[in-house]
């Protein structure tokens, strides 16, 4: 008698599994998820060495006289990029006291550029290891690397990269070119940052030092969403076999009010309860759900409309500046009672 072989899943049957662990992502992320850390010990966060990060991502907005003016005696030198295809623009500063250049790459300023986040459809990189990309961020980067290369005239310096949005992502991707080319990158900080890779892009570049600083409410740092716009375009492309998730890479600093911030771990980020944490989704529906919101919004759209004004690059610094003096941290439990709900919220 022949040995009877268990009969494989048919694709619906495959799709209502998938459908089905993609809705235990909001379950989950709303069970207390979000609020899991591992860690015992209170971390320090240099919010004075945090802030000309955020200044230079906040400058790199400006018209090229502005950047130039506001750079001058600062810098042996101050180089901007700007790539037409994508529309681009990054500002590379020369120290030559400190040896190190300092990349400032910016967010999105234009139709091309939204155009760029919106392309969420992941690409395979023969430049980082195969691992896979967000395409826009990919590409866009690619552009101003072949641009910003031949600044880079001293191998020996450190590089340095920060950006805020789209430019962030374009930082963090540059800074995994430079990292595999072998330059010396030695920090990557980081404003609002969208995903740009899956987990096996977060395990390729895991010893990379950076940083993500995140405002309290900013949803921009939870898109691409991990969940089914990426998993479209992943089942066309690699099938349900291949299906993989955006997610972040490094710890991340939770701006709130006032003097008070979060400090998420690296290994809470990068494990499987980060990707719940950072579902756009998941927050979407736990703030809806929140029954002690004074004004409690009445629909999603009401509540990214609100949340809009947490992703501006003012708002970054000033939250940052609100903190230079005194600071505590708090853990993520407990950040709902230091966000002031003003409506607006700033």
């Amino acid at each position: 008698m022949k040995d009877e072989k268990l009969a494989k899943p048919t694709g619906s049957a495959k799709k209502k599994s998938l459908l089905t662990w993609l809705s235990a992502i909001i379950v989950a992320g709303c069970a207390g998820v979000f609020y899991q850390q591992s860690y015992t010990n209170s971390h320090e966060v240099d919010f004075r060495g945090l802030l000309p990060y955020a200044k230079l991502s906040e400058l790199a907005y400006g018209t090229d006289s502005e950047i130039r003016n506001e750079t001058e005696g600062k810098y042996f030198s101050t180089t901007i990029i700007f790539d037409p295809k994508y529309e681009s623009k990054a500002v590379i500063l020369k120290d030559t006291d400190g040896g190190r250049y300092i990349i400032a790459t910016r967010g999105t300023a234009n139709l091309k550029n939204a155009l760029t986040d919106g392309n969420v459809r992941k690409i395979q990189s023969k430049q980082l290891d195969d691992i896979r990309m967000h395409a826009g961020f990919f590409n866009s980067s690619e552009a101003l690397y072949s641009k910003i290369l031949p600044v880079l005239d001293i191998d020996y310096y450190a590089i340095e990269v920060t950006g805020h949005s789209l430019g962030g992502a374009q930082a963090l991707v540059l800074g995994m070119m430079l990292s595999k080319d072998g330059r010396h990158v030695t920090k990557i900080v980081t404003f609002g940052q969208p995903k740009v890779t899956d987990i096996n892009g977060v395990k390729e570049f895991d010893t990379l030092n950076i940083i993500r600083v995140i405002n309290k409410h900013d949803i921009v740092p939870l898109v691409p969403s991990a969940e089914f716009v990426s998993v479209i375009s992943d089942i066309r492309r690699y099938g349900i076999e291949g299906v993989s998730f955006f997610r972040h890479l490094g710890p991340q600093v939770v701006l709130l009010d006032s003097a008070y911030y979060c400090y998420v771990e690296k290994s809470d980020v990068e494990d499987a309860a980060g990707l719940f944490r950072t579902s756009l989704w998941a927050n979407l529906y736990r703030e809806k759900k929140d029954d002690s919101a004074e004004d409690k919004p009445e629909n999603y759209l009401d509540i990214l409309k609100d949340n809009l004004p947490d992703h501006k690059m003012d708002n970054y610094v000033a939250g940052i500046t609100a903190k230079l003096e005194d600071h505590s941290e708090v853990p993520l439990r407990d950040m709902d009672a230091h966000i002031i709900d003003d409506g607006g919220k700033k």
